[in-house]
């Protein structure tokens, strides 16, 4: 039987495909009997993962389905006048921390109890660089809307958030894919709920767009990049188990070969399975002050056939949602 760990992308139209994806997915894998050992998420998808990790559902899909622009950010306006260069943001987070209370305070005993599935959410250390990780462990219960704040600290749009002494910012710049942390859990089953399929697609030429999308833009192409050598890494492993295999015993050689696979615990990384759940066509990119003018609904449709789709490639069937 499979252990399995969902991993949501970053992405701010995840908020809405991972809520129908991650619906059908757990749904799912409950109904089959399948184990998730953990949830993780980052950016925008850090946000419905405490609801989605205690069923929450329709919760999730309401909160998405009400969300607004003036819900999310406002404009510095006179302080950018005044002091252009000494904000640490462009935008004030304050209506988003907001409406993300509402969400997280009324269920927080639910989200920090044994019944909830564990997950971690990912955000990023200013002065290291490396990744930061946040599960749902008691010490942690009174911080985490901070935690999702900082998950989605866009700089420069969005400001670093303090939590333990640190300055941390958006998940996606340092770990939008983590696949090592859930093999190392143990889980050889892994779902990427993945709303853009590598670097969205623009609607417009880019010499149309103004200078907030082409920040977005590049910290994508960033974030993107960051993502595929994670995954060329992985996949290099794998094609080097069988030249492993062929060694050992041979010479004295293959000592220190094996003693260099049960260092990176290779086999465990061979023995685990990637299934994406995208969408069928690319899904242009979504902003986070454009998005009413999107169908909300269609892109929840979206991820509950993408998660349908993904699970079929592991010969489950689901009839719900």
């Amino acid at each position: 039987m499979n252990r399995v760990g969902i991993i949501k992308r970053s992405g701010f139209a995840n908020l809405g495909f991972g809520t129908g994806a991650m619906r059908v997915l757990l749904e799912c894998l409950k109904h089959h009997n399948v184990e998730v050992i953990k949830l993780m998420g980052c950016s925008a998808g850090s946000f419905l993962l405490p609801l989605e990790a205690i069923g929450l559902f329709e919760e999730s899909l309401e909160a998405w389905l009400n969300l607004t622009p003036d819900k999310i950010a406002k404009l510095r306006k006179l302080s950018l006048i005044r002091h252009p260069f000494k904000r640490p943001s462009i935008l004030d987070s304050g209506p988003l921390r907001e409406y993300a209370n509402k969400l997280l305070e009324p269920n927080l005993d639910l989200i920090f109890s044994n019944t909830a599935i564990p997950f971690e959410i990912i955000t990023t250390d200013l002065k290291t660089g490396d990744g930061v990780y946040f599960g749902n462990t008691r010490e942690n219960k009174n911080i985490l809307l901070d935690i999702c704040m900082a998950s989605a600290a866009l700089v420069p749009l969005l400001p670093p958030v303090q939590i333990n002494g640190l300055s941390l910012v958006d998940g996606a710049f340092s770990d939008d894919m983590p696949i090592k942390r859930l093999v190392d859990s143990g889980c050889d089953l892994i779902f990427v709920v993945d709303v853009y399929s590598g670097i969205p697609e623009f609607s417009v030429p880019f010499k149309e767009l103004a200078w907030p999308d082409l920040i977005l833009r590049t910290s994508q192409i960033s974030i993107d990049q960051h993502s595929r050598l994670r995954l060329d890494a992985n996949q290099r492993i794998n094609q080097e188990i069988g030249f492993f295999n062929n060694v050992r015993g041979i010479d004295a050689a293959a000592q220190i070969l094996n003693s260099f696979n049960e260092y990176l615990k290779i086999e465990q990384y061979s023995e685990c399975k990637i299934v994406f759940v995208r969408g069928e066509t690319p899904i242009e990119r979504i902003g986070f002050h454009e998005f009413q003018t999107i169908d909300q609904t269609n892109l929840v449709e979206i991820g509950y056939w993408a998660a349908k789709t993904a699970l079929k490639k592991i010969n489950l069937d689901f009839d719900g949602v």
